[in-house]
């Protein structure tokens, strides 16, 4: 309400509830919904090769936390049906200190994925599979697409 946006109407539906929160990620926003907040933000989304590098450090790593799979540092398929608040999972964070690069939700790049409309998500959702968590890891959606598992990550 501080920002004057107007909720997607869909949001009221009680199965959505779950997902809202202080604390929630954001989710159920197309890719214009998300450039649009980033644009009113006075930021951005991030490139495929910005979110890759804040997921994965310098040092090239599979995973945001290093180059093994551990289902205890990531939200991910075989947990919750629906997203985590921001932060569940610390052992999880990136070299550079941010939350949940592994897991909870896809997030919105500004990158192009192959032809026809389609737009790069990285990091992998709730019901995603631990390949799918891997920092190189790629996925497409049309840009009206509103999943429960797809959000967004900003960039200056």
């Amino acid at each position: 309400s501080r920002t004057g946006a107007v909720r997607p109407r869909f949001w009221d539906d009680p199965g959505w509830r779950a997902y809202l929160g202080p604390n929630q990620p954001v989710v159920g926003v197309s890719w214009y919904e998300a450039e649009a907040f980033a644009g009113f933000a006075s930021a951005r989304l991030p490139t495929e090769a910005e979110w890759e590098r804040a997921a994965r450090g310098e040092d090239g790593r599979r995973y945001p936390w290093g180059d093994g799979w551990d289902p205890a540092r990531a939200h991910h398929r075989g947990g919750a049906r629906h997203t985590l608040p921001i932060g569940c999972f610390p052992a999880g964070r990136s070299p550079y200190g941010l939350w949940d690069c592994a897991g909870n939700v896809w997030e919105w790049v500004q990158d192009p994925f192959g032809q026809g409309g389609l737009r790069a998500a990285r990091g992998g959702g709730w019901n995603a599979h631990p390949p799918q968590l891997r920092c190189a890891h790629r996925n497409g959606w049309p840009e009206p697409a509103r999943f429960s598992n797809i959000g967004f990550r900003l960039a200056r």
